[in-house]
């Protein structure tokens, strides 16, 4: 009787728990069956959208991934429904604006849900203008068309005569050759295969036959006003016409080519010149006015740079003429040049201090300038020395620089009996002494000589120092290790094996992989100026260790029609291999992993 009553209340308590449980515990749901409690998983659900941005018109792809579920529905905020598969899958949708879709799985676990926006942008629709130059020609001749266009795929341009022609993506020139009247449109097309449409524009183009054309002609005089005896030059631009002639007032006549060009004329006075175009069009008349003004007289300025200067030294005098024919330059040393009409320049080294005339002549009559050049005694020369750096090891270098003023020549000298020679302001020298040495610069300049010294203290090579480790410094059979080598103060690094291999890096070291085959002590020997260190590191080699393996099972049970994960950790491996009692097998990476089973 008091086991009938346990089993009574059990049954009641067990009832209890499966209305209350999917409440308290959403991850688990008990079920009564007439053998027991089972522990049902409770489904998952995921859902992506790819992309999830794209623009009005274009359509995206849902991905839903469901485990432990027996209906899977997704709703989207626009009112769209989709009906999946119990493991989810994919779905293609075309949202007109920004929709949030969300996914529900219901299973005998229960129900849960999940969410993912697609964005929609509005599409950009393309421009495009088409334009003709000229819009009017004759039959035979030729227009371009220009178009300019934004945000397309896509630019084309169609003629009313059938002619197509592709043009780059942002438009382009296109030159067309119409028998007749033609009518172009410009079909621009726009980004997202087309998404968002097309536009046109369009450009006529007008073919005209016409009688033979009046000639056209113009003339210009460049320049327009000139002074006696200068000349003027006349361009002239003639079309449609057999016969250019140009007559001036003055009595003069010039024959051109039928299309025109240039001709230089040197009227005494003011000349107007006619141009007269003949054709078979008929003839035109064009003038232009050169007007002839008296000669304006001479400017001349002179100066000297620099106004004062050293014994032995020089300056530029700088001239500049306006309405000259003839410019000469006298100093009052005697001292005399010709320059150009417009001046010029002239270098002089006077030996004391002389004033410069500079005299313009010209049509319009004579003008002078003046200019003094002081000349003063010869300043002293000065020198620097120094050397950096100040202290080198034997073997190393050291730079002199020398600063030297008012100077023609600067030696430099050293203790050690070298010699050096460098440019009047000085410069720079690399030397090398083997010992401790006293460098003496001398400058030497028409104001006398002056010296300085710069010491260049030589110490002893230094010893070399090195360091080896290796990484890792145990290693299984068949593997590797990396040696690192750090050398200061070397000029070789050599690094031996007791295996018999043997290794040479950089003077400063560096890394070098070796795969022994036993335990080998390797030896960095560096060797500079300074002598010879060696350092050692040893790598040691041990078999391959026995695979281990480990497998498990979540759950390890389920339903019918339901998944287990195995997960499998292997180490030491190269192969893995899972098989069933029901005839499956699966292969996994030689480090393991997990796999669903049903």
């Amino acid at each position: 009787m008091d086991l009938q009553i346990f089993l009574s209340n059990f049954k009641r308590i067990a009832a209890l728990l499966i209305y209350l449980l999917p409440l308290a515990l959403p991850v688990t749901v008990l079920e009564a069956q007439s053998s027991g409690l089972t522990v049902v998983a409770p489904p998952s659900v995921t859902i992506t959208a790819m992309p999830a941005s794209i623009p009005s018109g274009a359509s995206t792809t849902l991905t839903v991934v469901a485990v432990n579920a027996t209906q899977v529905i997704v709703t989207g905020a626009d009112g769209s429904k989709y009906t999946l598969q119990a493991t989810g899958g994919n779905q293609i949708v075309k949202p007109t604006k920004t929709t949030i879709y969300s996914v529900t799985a219901t299973g005998s676990g229960g129900s849960v849900a999940a969410t993912t926006t697609v964005t929609v942008t509005a599409i950009t629709k393309p421009t495009v203008t088409i334009t003709a130059k000229p819009p009017l020609i004759v039959i035979g001749s030729s227009s371009t068309l220009t178009v300019t266009a934004t945000n397309a795929s896509q630019v084309i341009i169609t003629g009313t005569d059938g002619s197509r022609y592709v043009l780059p993506v942002i438009g382009g020139t296109q030159a067309v050759k119409p028998a007749k009247t033609t009518t172009y449109t410009a079909i621009a097309t726009a980004l997202g295969s087309g998404i968002g449409g097309y536009v046109t524009a369009s450009v006529t183009v007008t073919v005209t036959v016409t009688a033979n054309p009046l000639p056209t002609v113009s003339i210009t005089a460049k320049p327009t006003s000139i002074t006696s005896g200068a000349s003027s030059t006349l361009t002239v631009v003639a079309v449609n016409s057999t016969q250019v002639i140009v007559t001036g007032t003055d009595g003069s006549k010039y024959t051109l080519s039928a299309t025109g060009g240039t001709q230089i004329v040197k009227p005494t006075k003011t000349t107007t010149y006619t141009v007269t175009a003949t054709g078979l069009g008929g003839s035109i008349t064009a003038t232009a006015t050169v007007t002839v003004t008296a000669n304006p007289p001479p400017t001349v300025t002179i100066a000297a740079l620099p106004t004062s200067i050293t014994s032995g030294a020089s300056s530029t005098l700088t001239v500049i003429a306006v309405n000259a024919t003839q410019v000469i330059v006298t100093g009052t040393d005697g001292s005399k040049y010709a320059l150009s009409a417009t001046g010029g320049t002239q270098v002089v080294s006077p030996t004391t201090t002389t004033t410069y005339t500079a005299t313009a002549t010209g049509l319009g009559g004579s003008i002078t300038a003046t200019a003094i050049v002081t000349v003063t005694a010869n300043p002293p020369p000065a020198v620097t020395i120094s050397a950096i750096p100040t202290s080198i090891p034997v073997g190393s270098s050291s730079i002199l620089t020398i600063v030297a003023t008012n100077a023609t020549q600067v030696t430099v000298t050293g203790t050690d009996g070298s010699k050096y020679t460098l440019q009047a302001t000085g410069g720079t020298q690399a030397v090398t002494p083997t010992a401790t040495t006293t460098y003496t610069a001398t400058a030497t300049g028409p104001g006398g000589s002056i010296t300085a010294t710069s010491t260049v203290t030589v110490t002893p090579n230094p010893p070399p120092t090195v360091t080896i480790t290796a990484l890792p410094t145990s290693i299984t059979s068949g593997g590797s290790s990396t040696l690192t080598v750090a050398a200061v103060n070397a000029t070789k690094v050599i690094i031996t094996g007791t295996d018999g291999s043997s290794y040479t890096l950089l003077a400063s070291g560096g890394t070098q992989l070796v795969s022994p085959t036993v335990t080998t002590t390797y030896t960095a020997t560096a060797t500079g100026p300074g002598g010879t260190i060696t350092a050692n590191v040893t790598v040691t080699v041990t078999p391959n260790p026995a695979p281990t393996v480990s497998i498990s099972a979540n759950p390890t049970n389920i339903i019918a029609g339901n998944s287990s994960i195995l997960t499998v950790v292997a180490t030491n491996a190269t192969q893995v291999t899972v098989t069933g009692n029901d005839g499956s097998t699966y292969d996994l990476s030689a480090t393991g992993g997990t796999q669903s089973v049903s």
